[in-house]
Formats: structure tokens, sequence, C-alpha cells
């Protein structure tokens, strides 16, 4: 993290990490959210039985910009890597791969074209499906999209691959668009109806900021839609906290904190 941002944490946040449940453990202060935001009950049968066994766990982040790292400073701070350094830190006896499959300016329908070669030819054991930003910004019709995601979940879940679905980003450019909350509820909704986690990105994003936890400025890059080395930074340590929490009722030895 650079200086300028570890600045900024000390200026805008201000909270006792003393004050963390278990379930935020592992969580730096300035990212946590209120308990409940993110649901652990769903379950990912293949990524759990890898970490109890110490087999090695596979990863693909597939999904456009927002994958990719645009608005980190270097691509060691997008989320796929950061997200690897986190569940290593977490499993230290599991070999841990995080394959960043993100390309930049893809729509749902783009990303499902090339499933098959950049996502399943890495047989991985669990897919983090990053999409719906480009989608909205395109204007294009909710109602396709949400049976875009569908398909796309099923091709991925028949492949025998855990799943989670990360919503879009919480942003001015996003938020601009009149329908963009369509694109948010088609999300939610594929989520639950094909079974797969959920990873709420909007509803986490928008909690930072109606809490005052950050502003629009420390939380984004300045084009006012991609996340910053701190944006991204949480949003590694709450997504493998939501993996850590769901595979904890498997008899996995937890590495100290």
């Amino acid at each position: 993290m650079t200086a300028v941002l570890a600045a900024l944490i000390a200026l805008t946040v201000a909270v006792d990490p003393t004050n963390a449940t278990p379930s935020e453990q592992g969580v730096s202060p300035h990212c946590r959210i209120p308990g409940g935001m993110i649901d652990t009950r769903r379950l990912l049968p293949l990524t759990t039985a890898r970490l109890a066994t110490g087999q090695p766990l596979v990863i693909v982040a597939v999904g456009s910009s927002s994958t990719a790292g645009a608005g980190a400073s270097h691509s060691g701070a997008s989320y796929p890597a950061r997200l690897r350094e986190e569940l290593v830190r977490r499993f230290p006896a599991v070999p841990i791969t995080v394959i960043n499959r993100g390309i930049g300016g893809e729509t749902s329908r783009q990303m499902i074209a090339r499933f098959e070669k950049d996502v399943l030819a890495a047989e991985p054991h669990l897919v983090i499906w990053q999409t719906g930003t480009n989608a909205a910004l395109r204007e294009q019709d909710p109602a396709h999209f949400r049976r875009d995601i569908a398909e796309g979940l099923r091709l991925l879940r028949r492949a025998g691959a855990d799943v989670i679905l990360m919503a879009p980003q919480f942003a001015p450019r996003f938020n601009d668009m009149p329908d963009r909350m369509d694109f948010i509820d088609a999300i939610h909704t594929a989520a639950t109806e094909e079974g797969v986690v959920l990873f709420p990105r909007h509803t986490i994003m928008k909690y930072w900021i109606d809490s005052g936890r950050f502003d629009f400025k420390t939380m984004l890059s300045p084009d006012g839609l991609h996340l910053n080395d701190l944006s991204y930074d949480c949003i590694a340590q709450l997504l493998a906290n939501q993996i850590e929490n769901i595979v904890r009722p498997s008899d996995i030895a937890r590495s100290p904190r």
C-alpha cells in the first residue's frame, strides 16, 4: 500500500480493531462491514474439500476491468493478486493458485464466450465471476443480462466448479445509470436461483460511503469508476474472509492472526 493511501486511512478511518467479531478476524478495521451483509450459509463444497485435505486449490477470477485491475497502481494490487495473498495467509499449508482472467470492457456474453478457453481449461475448483457494470454502462436490456448470467452460471456449475458471483461496484459513473439497480437485482436473483455464493460488492461499497468510512476520492481511482489499491485490498480481504467463513465448518487448522 502506498504512503498516501496509508495516510488516508489514518485520516478518514477510526475503528477499534479489538471490536472484531469472529467473522471479521483477519480483516483490517477500515474494511469491515456489518455482520450479515455477506452471506456465508451457501456452501463451496469443492473448495472446502480441497482446503480441508490440503490439496492444491485453483481459483480463476474472470470478469472485466475490475478483475483485470484497472485503477490499481500495479498488477499485484489487483483484487485477484491480493486475494491469493490473503488466502495463503489463512491457509498456509495449502498450495493456492489464483488466475486472473479479467479483460477490460467485456460484457457477460463476451465472458461466457471465452469460458471454455480462459476459465474451464484451467480446471478450476472455484470460479469468481465479476460482471454487470459494462452491461449497465452500455444500456443493455436487464432481462437479456439476467438470462446471460443464468446461462453462464449453469455452464460453470456443470463443469463442476464452485462459483462466487461478484456484483458491480458502487461508483458515480455506474450510479448515474437510471436502471443500474435492475442489474444489481439480476445478479442477486441469479445467485439465489442458481445456488451460487454472492459477493455483494455494490452493497459493501455503498455501506462504506453511507457510513462515512470512505468517500469516493479515497475509495476510487480518478476515473470515478474503478477501485484503487485501498479498495481492491479491502475487497480481497472481505472475499477471503467470506471463503474462510464458508469452509470453517470443516476441520481446518486456521493460521494464527
